[in-house]
């Protein structure tokens, strides 16, 4: 089982000035709190039928939980170009700027009865931890976007690209080097957060919109658009298996909406419909039962590689308020 909850508050404040009759320029001081639940639970227990000459239980437990909040702050700089029907905006957005957070860490594993060597010996063990108030550094890269868009009589034409920069491996949150394997005596009195550490990395990705709007009616807009919401993770930039990483989904979405706008002096409403599709043809399963065996904990071959699909569909209802 795997539960994986985020979520983005920001508050804005931004402010322009003209440049020249055609150019303009601008900054945006974005407050961002970031906050991530992440769970993963995972158990295997196989039960031998009773009259066996050995009767023994294979089992195994492993819980992983992350709570954490993060503050930072974004400065993103712009200029914006108009002339006639040509309206073109660069926006370029700095890295973020760490403020402070606080995240709290829980793990539990249960091994019972298990073979994970050549050697015919039932090994058992448990290891648990729980850290409260760890410190929390969460990273975002760098980005630029360029936007254009076309006026026409009776529509409008956007295209707008962003492209991410790299982020390279480190730890979101890392642990206090407390005990974690218990009993705390002999070999296993050893320090073991590298086992625990929740880390993150992420590949430069390009992403690409395109959408209309036109009039239908006096007072009614139509829109349609679609965009790419490429999947930065690449488990090549992270030096070895250690630790855990924050991702449920690794696949590339492609999102489309088709809606219509009504406008008043006030106010306006808008409504339409959301389409998501994702894919990933190399996806590689955390889990397999084809094969479980106690060499791999009971969790069969984890490097099988599927194709996985996602679709989703929505209904988008926004009402804004002109003061």
């Amino acid at each position: 089982m795997e539960e994986n909850r985020a979520s983005e508050t920001r508050i804005q404040l931004a402010s322009a000035r003209k440049l020249s009759p055609h150019l303009s320029a601008g900054l945006l001081v974005e407050t961002n709190i970031y906050a991530q639940r992440y769970n993963q639970d995972y158990v295997a227990r196989a039960f031998v039928n009773p009259g066996t000459t050995a009767f023994n239980l294979a089992s195994t437990d492993a819980s992983y939980l992350v709570n954490y909040r993060h503050f930072g702050l974004h400065l993103r700089p712009g200029l914006a170009y108009d002339r006639d029907r040509h309206h073109l905006g660069l926006a370029v957005t700095l890295p973020l700027i760490h403020l402070g957070g606080t995240g709290t860490l829980v793990s539990d594993n249960l091994v019972g009865n298990l073979v994970l060597s050549t050697v015919q010996d039932r090994l058992s063990f448990l290891a648990n931890t729980r850290q409260e108030k760890l410190p929390v550094k969460w990273k975002a890269p760098l980005s630029i976007g360029l936007g254009y868009l076309y006026q026409m009589p009776r529509a409008q034409l956007y295209v707008a690209v962003e492209h991410f920069a790299k982020v390279k491996e480190y730890n979101i949150i890392t642990p206090r080097n407390d005990y974690f394997i218990r009993p705390d005596t002999g070999s296993n009195n050893e320090y073991t957060s590298s086992l625990l550490f929740l880390k993150d990395a992420r590949k430069s990705v390009t992403n690409v919109a395109v959408g209309a709007s036109f009039t239908v009616v006096k007072g009614y807009t139509g829109y349609l658009s679609g965009r790419t919401d490429f999947s930065y993770f690449d488990k090549s930039l992270f030096k070895d298996e250690t630790g855990g990483t924050p991702y449920t989904a690794t696949w590339n979405n492609f999102h489309f909406q088709v809606g219509a706008n009504r406008g008043g002096k006030k106010s306006s409403i808008r409504a339409g419909l959301v389409f998501t599709y994702g894919m990933q043809n190399n996806y590689l399963q955390s889990v397999n039962f084809l094969n479980p065996k106690e060499s791999n904990i009971l969790q069969g071959d984890r490097e099988e590689i599927v194709r996985a699909r996602h679709i989703t569909t929505g209904l988008m209802m926004c009402y804004t308020y002109h003061l």
